[in-house]
């Protein structure tokens, strides 16, 4: 079995009285395509930038890569952090930037390549989800599902070990988001990353991966896979599910 990349133990965290997270812990292996799954409001977007390092966590820790990243030095989390990234929920573009100015920013940040170097690996994301024809366009002349697009390679531009995807097919018509999921699990194969994807949808959820993390008032309420998931004895969960499908 793969080692684990992530490790979460005992998580919580609060802002200002609202206990946001509560006692979280589970586990990520190398390579393994984790669902997770909540109502809007539990905590989900904050548990990411937990990951990411954006926000600290009030107690317990984070293991990337067997590094507790939130205490240590910057200069020691910053390597670490860097083989993580994330599409935000609105996508985040710049917009004074064009596609290709949007996704050579963690190229140049990140690497050391050269300017031919990383200009191949802009075309060659962009054909992979049929966009190079709009390398030159700047965000507001892209529909939404192009926009998402765009964010679905600026995160995986660096080739990251973990990747975290924000409600990635919210507010697309049902034939753009099949297509967002597709593009996701499609390149997530093709650079052998370690993948979360938050939503709200356990129809979405599912086509994503066959590992679902529950995740309700700032609790992981619930662990594993599909079957596990129709017979669990929480009623939440039972509810939640059904509700979904």
């Amino acid at each position: 079995m793969a080692d684990p990349v992530l490790v979460v133990k005992d998580l919580s965290k609060a802002f200002n009285e609202a206990q946001i997270l509560k006692g979280v812990s589970f586990s990520v292996n190398q390579g393994e395509h984790v669902s997770l799954v909540g109502p809007s409001s539990s905590g989900k977007s904050s548990l990411f930038k937990l990951l990411l390092g954006v926000i600290p966590p009030d107690e317990g820790t984070v293991f990337l890569m067997g590094k507790d990243i939130a205490h240590l030095a910057a200069d020691k989390r910053h390597p670490i952090l860097k083989q993580i990234e994330m599409q935000f929920q609105q996508g985040a573009l710049f917009d004074s930037m064009t596609v290709r100015g949007n996704i050579l920013v963690p190229l140049n940040e990140e690497t050391d390549l050269e300017p031919g170097e990383k200009e191949a690996i802009v075309c060659q994301l962009l054909k992979s989800v049929d966009l190079i024809d709009a390398i030159d366009k700047y965000p507001h002349e892209l529909s939404g599902g192009m926009r998402k697009r765009v964010a679905l390679v600026r995160a995986l531009a660096i080739r990251p070990k973990i990747a975290l995807f924000d409600e990635p097919a919210s507010g697309l018509d049902p034939v753009t988001s099949v297509h967002i999921v597709n593009m996701i699990k499609k390149l997530s194969k093709e650079q052998e990353m370690t993948m979360l994807v938050a939503t709200t949808s356990i129809h979405m959820a599912q086509n994503f991966a066959d590992r679902f993390l529950m995740l309700n008032k700032g609790r992981i309420v619930a662990d594993g896979y599909w079957q596990e998931l129709l017979d669990h004895p929480d009623p939440w969960v039972s509810n939640f599910i059904r509700k979904g499908i």
